[in-house]
């Protein structure tokens, strides 16, 4: 038997000059991939609950919403099985 394994990202954040240029889905795009590459099973990302910006992006990306606390949003991608 192998344990699968998640990414976590909890932190990201784009300097506000470079926002608005696709920085943000590009650092997410290369997470996704590098986890997939190295086997992750899921990527796991949390941003407040008041960042609409981050919730379009990680949504744009496939994203679904695994918990909302009021104050952050947790959203997880998930990339194989693992059984």
């Amino acid at each position: 038997m192998r344990l699968a394994h998640e990414w976590i990202l909890t932190d990201l954040f784009v300097d506000g000059a470079a926002r608005g240029r696709r920085v943000g889905g590009g650092l997410v795009d290369a997470l996704v991939t590098s986890a997939r590459d190295n086997g992750a099973h899921a990527v796991i990302v949390e941003t407040e609950a008041d960042n609409g910006y981050a919730h379009r992006l990680y949504e744009s990306r496939g994203f679904e919403q695994a918990r909302d606390t009021g104050r952050s949003v947790r959203y997880a991608l998930h990339l194989r099985d693992h059984h």
